[in-house]
C-alpha cells in the first residue's frame, strides 16, 4: 500500500448541525467507504487546516449551510483496511445560522432529522454513537 496506510492516520473532521427544533442534519454519502450510509457532514482535514474549519468548509461545500461550533464532542479512529487508510475524526456539534440544505460534493441527499429517527436509517460505522452524544 501507499504511505497513506502510514502509521499516521488521515485527520477528518465531521460536525453534528442542531436547528432550534432538535433536528440535526445528516447527509448520504456518495462515495467512498461509507457510500450509501447516513453520517454528519464532514471530510478530509487540508494541510494547515484546524479540524473545526474542516468541519465547517465541509459543511458548506455539502449541505450550503452555515452553523456556529459549540463544542468537541468526540473522537473517533478508524483502522486501515485493505481500502481505506487509517483515519482520525473529530466530530463537532454546532447550532444551525442560516442556508437551505442542499446536496452537493459528495453527498447524494440531506435530511433534517431527529437524532431517534436517524437511528432508523443505515448509518455510517460511528453514527449510533455519536447520535447518542447529542
Amino acid at each position: 500500500m501507499t504511505s497513506s496506510c502510514s502509521s499516521h492516520p488521515i485527520a477528518a473532521a465531521s460536525i453534528a448541525v442542531v436547528r432550534d427544533d432538535g433536528a440535526v442534519l445528516l447527509v448520504l454519502r456518495g462515495r467512498g467507504a461509507a457510500q450509501g450510509t447516513w453520517a454528519f457532514p464532514g471530510g478530509g482535514v487540508d494541510p494547515g487546516e484546524t479540524t473545526a474549519a474542516a468541519a465547517l468548509r465541509e459543511l458548506a461545500e455539502e449541505t450550503g449551510i452555515v452553523a456556529q461550533i459549540e463544542r468537541e464532542m468526540g473522537r473517533f479512529a478508524f483502522a486501515a483496511t485493505t481500502t481505506t487508510p487509517a483515519i482520525s475524526l473529530t466530530v463537532f456539534q454546532a447550532v444551525y445560522v442560516s442556508g437551505t440544505a442542499r446536496a452537493g460534493d459528495d453527498a447524494r441527499d440531506v435530511v433534517w432529522t431527529t437524532p431517534q429517527d436517524a437511528l432508523t436509517l443505515p448509518l455510517a460505522e460511528h453514527m449510533a454513537d455519536a447520535l447518542q452524544r447529542l
